[in-house]
């Protein structure tokens, strides 16, 4: 028997996951996320050559938690662009906005624009040096067509949402590797197995 929780946050989730009075056995995120968001750390902590999925699974024994194998879909953050705006400034990279920046306007939802986990704004304009003339944020289900309209003129997306095509964007090269990969996959608490383990 399965219970599906209402819908939290993924901190939440996380915490009732991890916690020893815990209200959940699994969870579905992404190994990015975890790093980032749950763990405090950044790429830069991954020691080269291993993989994200690989270093959060070692970091994630000391919480009893283990992740499955990875779902087979990865939702990166991207940085995107109205495609006609590329084509005038030859932008084909993120660092190709740091001379034009001051000129431009960012537009993302609420959620990027917060202290929790290192892939947010402050972090992100701080790697890469761009100063935007000003930051904007929109809820999340109006952004795109907020970009189609002109409100702004640089977004946070997800790389593989389809609305990227259907506003036209042009997804600009992460060149100084700054987001991480976030592969799909479930966590779930080592207890679970041993649960189960006779059935």
């Amino acid at each position: 028997t399965v219970t599906i929780q209402d819908q939290m946050s993924q901190v939440n989730n996380w915490n009732s996951l991890k916690d020893d009075s815990h209200t959940c056995d699994l969870m579905i995120s992404y190994d990015g996320t975890i790093l980032t968001t749950f763990l405090g750390q950044d790429t830069v902590d991954v020691p080269e050559g291993m993989t994200i999925y690989d270093y959060v699974q070692g970091e994630l024994d000391s919480y009893g938690l283990t992740q499955l194998e990875q779902l087979g879909f990865e939702n990166t953050y991207a940085i995107g662009v109205p495609e006609v705006l590329a084509q005038e400034d030859g932008l084909e990279t993120i660092s190709d906005l740091i001379p034009i920046a001051g000129q431009l306007r960012f537009g993302a939802e609420q959620d990027f624009y917060t202290d929790a986990g290192s892939m947010k704004y402050g972090p992100f304009v701080a790697f890469y040096g761009l100063q935007f003339q000003e930051a904007i944020q929109v809820d999340i289900m109006l952004k795109y067509t907020a970009i189609k309209s002109g409100s702004y003129d640089v977004m946070v997306v997800y790389a593989t949402d389809g609305l990227n095509k259907d506003a036209n964007l042009t997804i600009l090269e992460d060149d100084k590797s700054f987001f991480p990969e976030y592969n799909g996959v479930l966590t779930v608490r080592d207890g679970l197995f041993e649960d189960f383990a006779d059935r």
